[in-house]
């Protein structure tokens, strides 16, 4: 069976599980298309979102990343790195050394991430300490459906005696 939109046209996802389906769902969560660069061989941070995991409304248990980086003629490689709150490493990270903007993706798991705000940060560097530069970056979140949008889903199949 094919995985159906929602009202919205964001992907219900739905996965086997002991007890039958569970749903989770895809959305974009944040757009940004401000040009940042960064001269430097250690993390500078240039971007910051909040966000928040709430076990009943907002679960996040992924999120997806694209963004663009490229480096100056005199860079052999440049950086972007996906970090949350404090932490010393990085998530996630994008390397690139063409010197010519190209969108990548990385995703990483959130289910270790504890309940209650967070901010999700983008911080850069190159290898050689020459620019590095973002100008697009996308943030999209996989969360489990809250109580209301599941409802929402199952309401019109009882309605249409789908479900027994």
């Amino acid at each position: 069976m094919d995985n159906p939109d929602d009202t919205e046209g964001n992907r219900i996802h739905m996965e086997e599980t002991v007890e039958g389906k569970v749903m989770i769902k895809t959305e974009h969560y944040h757009t940004d298309e401000i040009e940042v660069s960064v001269e430097s061989k250690e993390w500078v941070e240039v971007k910051a979102l909040d966000f928040t995991k709430d076990p009943f409304q907002y679960n996040i248990i992924q999120m997806k990343v694209l963004a663009d980086l490229y480096v100056s003629i005199e860079e052999t490689k440049g950086f972007l790195g996906v970090f949350i709150d404090d932490e010393p490493n990085p998530r996630a990270v994008i390397e690139s050394d063409l010197t010519f903007p190209h969108v990548f993706k990385v995703e990483f798991d959130t289910i270790n991430v504890p309940y209650g705000r967070h901010t999700l940060k983008i911080k850069m560097k190159s290898e050689q300490g020459y620019r590095v530069t973002n100008s697009f970056l996308e943030v999209h979140i996989t969360r489990w459906y809250n109580l209301y949008e599941m409802m929402a889903q199952m309401i019109p199949l009882a309605i249409m005696g789908v479900l027994d």
